[in-house]
């Protein structure tokens, strides 16, 4: 009991809390029970001291009500973790940007990358545009960015990966504290797009590092 204790002290110091790296050892109900687990976990007193997350997602043959389940135990982690500086997410399935993301006032650093299940979407929906603190935006997968949705005026490094062939959104071209930023897209046509090409106003002076990229 003693050993234990000690353990249990120690899994419980601000210090290992910090850093939180989920990686899940099964897939479908299996993963989802563990997920709902390690949130319930962090959940107990343990949210406000996490800086950076890491979560693995791997619910692509997940039942529906399972995938809903899920979501509202990670969608709980997220809106209790208000420290988090930086947070990054590797999915199978589609992963929602909503509202949660503005509450994470500290929130310093966002990747989402959905492009691990094929046609998999990113569902964008945030305004984020006074976020106080969001500077590094890695999104990589399906795009879906609706018009009401805002990137943050400060953000300095953007990079999207898709394999949609729609348009980049016309968001792209709204940062102006941009220093970095990258395009990955399907086809010639879509980096060649008005929502890229209004990006220019913000990198045409020189001080905007740029990549634009397509696969064949």
């Amino acid at each position: 009991p003693l050993v234990c204790r000690r353990w249990r002290i120690l899994a419980d110091s601000p210090q290992l809390l910090a850093l939180l790296d989920w990686v899940p050892r099964w897939q479908g109900r299996r993963f989802v029970e563990d997920m709902c687990s390690f949130c319930a976990w962090v959940l107990a007193g343990r949210a406000a001291h996490v800086r950076d997350l890491r979560l693995v997602l791997l619910v692509d043959n997940a039942l529906v009500h399972d995938r809903i389940e899920e979501m509202m135990a990670i969608g709980a982690l997220l809106a209790s973790s208000t420290a988090l500086e930086e947070l990054h997410v590797f999915s199978d399935s589609a992963f929602p940007v909503g509202g949660w993301v503005a509450g994470l006032r500290s929130l310093r650093c966002l990747h989402i990358d959905a492009g691990q299940g094929l046609g998999e979407a990113i569902s964008f929906t945030a305004d984020l545009q006074h976020h106080p603190a969001l500077l590094d935006l890695r999104l990589v997968g399906d795009l879906r960015m609706p018009r009401a949705a805002r990137l943050p005026t400060r953000l300095t490094r953007l990079h999207l990966d898709t394999d949609q062939h729609g348009p980049v959104p016309h968001q792209v071209g709204l940062p102006t504290a941009l220093m970095w930023l990258a395009c990955c897209m399907l086809t010639v046509q879509s980096i060649a797009t008005a929502g890229f090409l209004s990006a220019q106003a913000v990198y045409s002076s020189g001080h905007v590092s740029t990549r634009r990229c397509w696969r064949a």
